[in-house]
């Protein structure tokens, strides 16, 4: 082999391995600026990302045209996010739909499962990377729905970092229970006289968001 061709391999395999190479450092340049877009977009862009999630069970108060919401709100984000309004509508078996408003939080009584007011409402804010119970009151603003065995349907809506109640609600949590014809008629008979409210809890059967 003449020293020509010798020393044209030895160019070839010089450029081969500066094209890997060059290869190679596009490559991990891409993957650095996509990281740090991706973390100056969480940082910095990104706004908060909340979702809230039913605990086990709804409590249906009787005689006060109340519901008791149990759950918890998880910022996936990074920014802290704060709702400011919630509202809660139920559909019946029958499809008639009922808009609750956001009335107050409640908390257990401390060594019981009995519930207490526990303040009026206002704005909660979580954190970035963070959850937050809550346990809110729902009041209807006129009369109880008509309590009917069936499937019902409850639908949380929330306004999270939203300028104004008149702004679409930018939170959803849909979750379904039902009722058998044994509780349906407990619901709706009238409370005793001297009898205050109690509380009739049923088991959430699906989630969605």
């Amino acid at each position: 082999m003449s020293d020509s061709q010798t020393n044209q391999g030895s160019s070839r395999k010089i450029s081969e391995f500066f094209g890997i190479q060059g290869t190679f450092q596009i490559i991990v340049a891409v993957v650095t600026f996509v990281t740090a877009s991706y973390t100056f977009y969480v940082s910095f862009l990104e706004g908060p990302r909340l979702q809230f999630f039913l605990g086990d069970r709804i409590g249906v108060v009787s005689g006060t045209r109340s519901l008791h919401v149990r759950g918890s709100l998880v910022n996936q984000a990074v920014k802290a996010g704060t709702i400011h309004l919630l509202e809660a509508q139920l559909t019946t078996p029958s499809g008639d739909t009922f808009v609750y408003d956001w009335d107050r939080f409640f908390d257990y009584i401390p060594g019981t499962l009995d519930v207490q007011p526990a303040g009026n409402v206002m704005p909660v804010s979580v954190p970035g990377k963070a959850s937050q119970r809550i346990m809110v009151q729902f009041t209807l603003p006129d009369k109880d729905p008509e309590w009917i065995p069936g499937r019902y349907e409850l639908k949380v809506s929330g306004w999270v970092n939203r300028p104004n109640r008149h702004s679409s609600p930018n939170l959803t949590t849909i979750g379904h229970f039902s009722l058998s014809n044994d509780n349906a008629k407990q619901l709706a008979k009238p409370l005793a006289p001297g009898q205050g409210p109690t509380v009739s809890d049923f088991r959430f059967e699906e989630w969605e968001r």
